[in-house]
C-alpha cells in the first residue's frame, strides 16, 4: 500500500482555519484598542518642575491635616484594611511605606475633596538602569480602591500607557511628565469630584455623573477635570461598581518604600 504524505497546506480545512485565526486575532486587537486606547503609548512630554521644596507647603484654612509628621496623627486618621493601626514607619516627620505592611485607609470617608500629598520615591534598587513599574510604585486612591492617581518614579523611566506618575491609572496619561528625580520631594494637588451612581431597574449601575479628577504634579497641571470611566483596573477595561456619596482615601503599599509627609484634605 502506498503511503500518502500531505503537508498542512494540502488539507482542505487549513486555509479556512488560518483565515479564521487571522480574523479572530484582528477582532481581539480591535477590542483591546477600543477598551484600552493607547495601550502601548509611552511617550509623554517632559516638563521641568523646578527645584524640590525644602519645607512642607503651608496648610490652608479649612483643611484637615491627615498626617503632620507624628505617629499620633497617623494612628488617629489612618488604619489598615482590617481596621488596625498602620504598620508603616514614622521617623523624623516622614511616613514610609512598609512593604508587606498593607495599604492604609482614612478612618473617615470623604466625597468631593481637594487633597494635598507630598511624597518622595526611593532610589531604584537596581540602579538607574532599572526601569518600569518596580520603581517607586504607590498610589493615591479615592473610595478605597476605585479611583487611582498613580505614584511612580517616572524620572527617566518610561512605562506603559497611563501607568506613570500623574496618571489616572490606566485611564488617562498626564499631559506632561513633571517628575523630579528619586529622593526629592514632590507634590500632588488633587481635585476629586465623586461619581454619582445608582442602581437601574435592570439591576445595572447607572452613571448619573462620572465624576472627575484634576491633578497638579509639582505645581504643573497634568490632568484637567478628566471624567472617570469606572473602577481602576490593571488589565481590563474600567467598569463601574456601585457606591455611595463618600468613601475612604487610600495610600497604597505596592512594595516600594515611598515616603510621605504633609497630607491634608479639604472638602469641596
Amino acid at each position: 500500500m502506498r503511503t500518502v504524505r500531505r503537508s498542512f497546506r494540502q488539507w482542505s480545512f487549513w486555509p479556512a482555519l488560518a483565515s479564521t485565526t487571522v480574523v479572530v486575532a484582528a477582532a481581539v486587537l480591535a477590542l483591546a484598542a477600543a477598551l484600552l486606547p493607547g495601550l502601548t503609548e509611552v511617550d509623554v512630554p517632559v516638563a521641568d518642575p523646578g527645584p524640590a521644596p525644602e519645607r512642607p507647603a503651608p496648610v490652608p484654612a479649612g483643611a484637615r491635616v491627615l498626617f503632620d509628621g507624628t505617629a499620633e496623627r497617623l494612628r488617629a486618621n489612618w488604619m489598615t484594611a482590617d481596621a488596625q493601626a498602620p504598620r508603616w514607619q514614622v521617623q523624623d516627620g516622614v511616613l514610609t511605606v512598609e512593604p508587606g505592611g498593607g495599604s492604609i485607609y482614612t478612618r473617615d470617608v470623604f466625597g468631593d475633596v481637594e487633597l494635598h500629598v507630598e511624597f518622595a520615591t526611593p532610589f531604584p534598587r537596581g540602579g538607574r538602569g532599572f526601569h518600569g513599574q518596580g520603581r517607586g510604585n504607590s498610589g493615591v486612591f479615592f473610595f478605597c480602591d476605585r479611583y487611582e492617581v498613580q505614584i511612580l518614579d517616572s524620572y527617566e523611566n518610561p512605562t506603559y500607557f497611563a501607568g506613570g506618575a500623574g496618571s489616572i491609572y490606566r485611564q488617562s496619561a498626564p499631559a506632561v511628565n513633571a517628575s523630579r528625580p528619586p529622593g526629592q520631594w514632590q507634590t500632588y494637588d488633587i481635585l476629586f469630584e465623586a461619581p454619582v451612581l445608582a442602581r437601574g431597574p435592570d439591576g445595572r449601575v447607572q452613571v448619573e455623573s462620572p465624576g472627575s479628577l484634576s491633578v497638579r504634579h509639582n505645581g504643573i497641571l497634568v490632568q484637567d477635570r478628566v471624567p472617570l470611566r469606572g473602577k481602576t483596573t490593571c488589565k481590563l477595561a474600567p467598569a463601574w461598581e456601585l457606591h455611595g456619596p463618600a468613601g475612604r482615601i487610600q495610600l497604597q503599599d505596592h512594595g516600594s518604600r515611598v515616603r510621605f509627609r504633609n497630607i491634608w484634605v479639604r472638602p469641596r
